[in-house]
């Protein structure tokens, strides 16, 4: 579900972490959440890295219905921890909502300026289906811009939608267990 290292665009890219967990089992805990979380649905998170101290983030949240992953696109920026394992201090931050990007819908994009390994983190987080996904970039240089993380969270939605649509039996939606 997840792009793999090939499918990042720019090359370069090596693999970092992956993981998964359960949705709702943080302490930062939202209805839409709790609802995820009585569904028994799981998220995952990939990074990808280069040797320049950059690093790609993509994030995957299904929720239990398209409303509730509608309802967390801006709620996800909000909830999210700080950087105190990098050190990281934002110096300023810009929230842009309603760019369109392809194969995504409900864009939220977010730039912040930082002191310390990263001088700049941008992220795009958006939705398909009922499937949130975060697209985020670290980085000490600057050097990716807005239209390569709108590109990787286009390419993410594709997939994300080319799953979706290959299993019928999840009904257009991701994650979610259901009765046949």
């Amino acid at each position: 579900m997840l792009l793999r290292v090939s499918e990042i665009p720019e090359g370069h890219w090596g693999p970092g972490v992956s993981r998964s967990w359960r949705v709702g089992s943080s302490r930062v805990l939202h209805d839409e959440a709790l609802r995820a979380y009585e569904a028994g649905v799981f998220a995952v998170l990939r990074t990808y890295r280069r040797s320049n101290n950059s690093e790609l983030t993509i994030e995957l949240i299904p929720y239990a219905s398209l409303d509730d992953a509608r309802s967390m696109v801006p709620k996800l920026w909000s909830q999210r921890e700080s950087y105190p394992e990098s050190k990281l201090r934002v110096v300023d931050e810009r929230i842009i909502e309603g760019e369109a990007i392809p194969d995504v819908e409900n864009v939220f994009l977010v730039e912040q300026v930082t002191t310390g390994v990263a001088k700049t983190v941008r992220v795009a987080i958006a939705r398909v289906e009922n499937v949130v996904l975060s697209v985020g970039f670290w980085d000490s240089q600057g050097d990716w811009t807005w239209s390569e993380i709108k590109e990787v969270a286009s390419l993410q939605g594709k997939k994300i939608r080319e799953v979706l649509g290959a299993n019928p039996l999840r009904g257009g939606r991701l994650g979610v267990r259901r009765a046949v």
